[in-house]
């Protein structure tokens, strides 16, 4: 669930913070109920600071003692990005924190009260999206206020839940399909109306084993498996093939996908299959946000070293949507979705050596572009 704190310096402890934990190292009785919990467990004062935290941290951390780890907030602590954006540390105050579970318990704990919250975020230092559930309890030691934070790694549950649900709702999608036309060959053994029905057949079996590929491709990814094959690309083919693979989509349908007038065609290297399913999933997330009769546009331009892919729809996002778009388990389509963006940064970033953003307003509507170098 964390990441290791090496060559991390003990942070220095005013003459409060080493009041707060002596309170809790005198204090055996309680320590050691905390040690057999099989959870990690934090105590935090009211600066957000860690005065205590349990064996299971230290294990997990693969520290010798508490000393790295005092002082710091839970956001070092799970290794989260955006806790490092000021030399001091920056937990709790960054734009992104409005939407962290963990940040939010915090909260309720300081005006007295418990609450249980979920935290999706992705690891600064390994690429890892994690999901952890925050238990929060505010305590009372020698007349002062601390927070008592469980926290339990379900990012396992919640890896199996997103890929149960997305998988078995596209292909069951498909599978649908085959049988409906799969009836009307039998009903038209010949004519016409059979062979719309043959030519829907081949289309399904194609997107249901592209769905396949997508989830394979996905697991390997995550599990550091996958190895890029490069070669020679050319993007203007490339978003031909992504047009073409939407022109019977069902996320197209009574919608436009328009290729921007002035798209570059540059010849780079990179893995064509990865690509073409981050385009892809660019592309689809466009389509299912736009209204019918609304239009995506795909194109690609270069940019110094680089080239740079864009996908535009007329729509804003929401501000928590913004927030939160890259996280795993986060979607705007109900619960167990959330996989087409993550896999976007993931595959781009993390195997095609690029960087992915996006920017979203009401004036301009909502753009995510992929930038990757000419020779990764």
């Amino acid at each position: 669930m964390v990441s290791p704190l090496y060559g991390f310096p003990a942070r220095p402890l005013d003459a409060t913070l080493q009041r707060q934990i002596r309170a809790f190292q005198d204090a055996p009785d309680v320590t050691s109920v905390l040690n057999a919990l099989p959870h990690v467990v934090l105590i935090l004062n009211e600066r957000r600071q860690v005065v205590f935290a349990n064996r299971h941290l230290t294990e997990m951390l693969g520290l010798e003692s508490l000393e790295p780890v005092y002082g710091r907030a839970p956001g070092e602590l799970l290794d989260c990005p955006h806790a490092f954006d000021l030399d001091n540390g920056s937990c709790g105050t960054t734009d992104v924190c409005e939407g962290c579970g963990a940040n939010r318990v915090i909260s309720f704990c300081r005006r007295g009260e418990q609450s249980v919250q979920e935290c999706r975020l992705t690891q600064r230092s390994t690429g890892r999206a994690i999901d952890v559930r925050v238990a929060g309890t505010p305590i009372r030691i020698n007349g002062e206020s601390f927070t008592m934070l469980v926290l339990t790694d379900i990012s396992s549950e919640k890896r199996r839940q997103a890929l149960e649900r997305v998988f078995f709702h596209d292909l069951l999608n498909v599978a649908t399909g085959i049988v409906a036309y799969s009836a009307v060959l039998r009903r038209s053994p010949q004519g016409e109306l059979a062979a719309e029905a043959a030519e829907s057949i081949s289309m399904l079996v194609h997107r249901l084993a592209d769905e396949i590929n997508a989830q394979r491709c996905l697991n390997d990814a995550e599990n550091g498996e996958m190895q890029p094959r490069i070669e020679p690309v050319r993007s203007g083919r490339l978003i031909d093939a992504v047009v073409q693979n939407f022109r019977e989509h069902p996320v197209a349908e009574n919608r436009q996908l328009v290729v921007h007038p002035e798209s570059a065609d540059v010849e780079f290297m990179s893995d064509d299959v990865l690509l073409m399913r981050v385009l892809g999933n660019m592309v689809k997330n466009a389509l299912e946000a736009i209204e019918p009769g609304q239009k995506v546009v795909i194109g690609c331009k270069a940019v110094d070293h680089t080239v740079e892919f864009s996908v535009h729809n007329p729509g804003e996002m929401p501000r928590d949507v913004q927030l939160q778009v890259f996280q795993r388990s986060f979607s705007t389509k109900g619960r167990g979705r959330g996989l087409g963006t993550y896999s976007i940064k993931l595959l781009t970033e993390r195997y095609l050596k690029g960087r992915a953003w996006f920017t979203s307003t009401a004036e301009d509507g909502t753009t995510f572009h992929v930038s990757i170098p000419r020779e990764p």
